[in-house]
């Protein structure tokens, strides 16, 4: 449950850091569409046109005569030239028209700046959240290898610690018995204990053997197991006086072999295989069952 909310959580803290990246490009674009509105040059009406709208076929009116006009244009009365008595001042216009365009230079000015702060800012902002989300990131990893640690230490640990043949030099068929004991801190739930016994030849390998052959059906066990608390099984061994005498000699060998699965107290399901040998050439040092090069895995 530890594991599946650290990933939870890396999951939330990427789609954040996108969320971020994408919020910033989009302040970014707003700024730049802004400025560039508000220093687009101003439209002008076109200018009228200078010329005559004339028809081609068009006639001239008909009009009465009149009697000649007495022009008096060009006499005191009538001037050609209109003197002003308060002429403008063109430097005064000048300047004013170029106090106009440092207005607007000015205002043009202010306008960028401002957007250039504000993209600044949003920059920050977008920066400010990915350091965040960065820094979540991290102290969620932190806290997933926390919580591994936690895991790692106090869940259950389940597998064989012992493996002995009783009567093996009585007459009469051996019992095998396969010791398993939880090291853990916590109990071992639904725990299966699949378990078989083989006899094979040892020449290839002695240390080597077929775990759980397909012509033998391996019973099954299930329980609760606590922390520290063995739990023992037994099994009939069919041997004859034959089969003991060639695992005397070295020629054939005993192999046990099992599979333990549980759920730890976190809820994961583990599981622990084991291969076990006995027949180590002449003379048998003892009773115990020897650990197979192979075979033998915990998860």
């Amino acid at each position: 449950m530890m594991e599946l909310g650290g990933h939870a959580t890396r999951k939330r803290c990427r789609q954040l850091m996108v969320k971020i990246i994408i919020a910033a490009l989009a302040i970014c674009t707003l700024s730049s569409i802004a400025f560039a509105a508000e220093n687009k040059p101003p439209l002008h009406p076109p200018m009228p046109s200078s010329g005559k709208i004339t028809s081609p076929n068009q006639e001239k009116p008909h009009t009465t005569p009149q009697p000649p006009y007495n022009d008096k244009r060009g006499t005191k009365d009538t001037p050609l030239i209109v003197e002003m008595a308060n002429p403008p001042n063109g430097d005064a216009i000048a300047a004013e028209i170029k106090k106009n365009r440092d207005d607007q230079s000015t205002e043009n000015r202010r306008s960028f700046i401002f957007n250039t702060l504000l993209m600044v800012i949003g920059l920050l902002q977008g920066g400010a959240l990915i350091f965040t989300a960065l820094v979540s990131n991290k102290a969620a990893n932190a806290a997933k290898a926390s919580a591994d640690a936690v895991v790692s230490q106090l869940r259950a640990y389940v597998f064989v610690t012992a493996a002995r043949i009783h009567g093996f030099e009585q007459d009469g068929p051996p019992r095998l018995q396969i010791r398993i004991s939880n090291r853990g801190q916590t109990p071992a739930y639904r725990l299966t204990h699949k378990h078989g016994i083989t006899y094979r030849e040892a020449s290839v390998s002695r240390f080597r053997g077929d775990l759980f052959p397909p012509d033998e059906e391996a019973p099954i066990s299930v329980a609760t197991l606590a922390p520290g608390i063995i739990q023992d099984a037994f099994i009939d061994v069919p041997l004859t006086p034959e089969h003991k005498a060639t695992i005397r000699n070295g020629t054939h060998a005993l192999f046990a072999y099992g599979e333990i699965r549980y759920n730890d107290a976190f809820g994961k399901q583990r599981t622990s295989n084991y291969r076990l040998m006995y027949g180590d050439g002449p003379p048998l040092a003892n009773d115990q069952f020897t650990i197979c090069e192979e075979g033998n895995t915990e998860d």
